[in-house]
């Protein structure tokens, strides 16, 4: 029987794949205390542009969220409003039915 060499075996791809990541996040788990001083304030300056940028986003959400609503009970109204006209030519042609000759 034939073994297939080891190099070609799932398992063993699999194995050098978790000892590589394992290795590379060996070192990620170390701050020095100058990276943490400098990602500390790069974080606070993200964080105050965040809140002034959200409630300009929010102001302007709010302003299109209610044309938005606006628009879409404008169209129901109109849509309500065909639907009653429509409704109304069904029935008269019912009660009123113009193909009917009188002699």
């Amino acid at each position: 029987m034939n073994k297939k060499p080891i190099y070609k075996k799932r398992w063993f791809w699999i194995a050098i794949v978790v000892v590589i990541g394992v290795i590379g996040n060996l070192g990620a788990n170390e701050k020095s205390p100058t990276n943490d001083v400098t990602a500390q304030a790069s974080t606070q300056q993200a964080q105050s542009a965040k809140e002034e940028t959200s409630t300009e986003q929010t102001t302007t959400d709010k302003e299109k969220a209610e044309a938005e609503k606006k628009t879409i009970e404008e169209q129901k109204a109109k849509d309500k409003a065909a639907a009653e006209k429509q409704l109304k030519r069904k029935l008269k042609q019912i009660v009123f039915p113009e193909n009917i000759k009188l002699h």
